[in-house]
């Protein structure tokens, strides 16, 4: 297990195909989600000293379609 850098390395390190899973309600009973086969095109870290450190991620489309359920 590493930290989220070198997780986004080894996604973006060739064309690893990753299923993603966006919950904007959290994993509350009822909330929507939504399922999708993503490949990772872009990240960006903000670590500023004594600060919270901030990740901000970019993925397009690899294969199918979104598909939405409810938890």
């Amino acid at each position: 297990t590493g930290n989220v850098e070198d997780v986004m390395d080894d996604l973006m390190s060739g064309s690893t195909i990753t299923l993603l899973r966006f919950m904007p309600g959290g994993c509350t009973t009822g909330c929507a989600y939504y399922t999708a086969c993503m490949l990772a095109n872009n990240y960006q870290i903000t670590a500023p000293l004594n600060g919270a450190v901030a990740a901000a991620f970019t993925f397009e489309m690899a294969s199918g379609s979104v598909s939405a359920s409810t938890v």
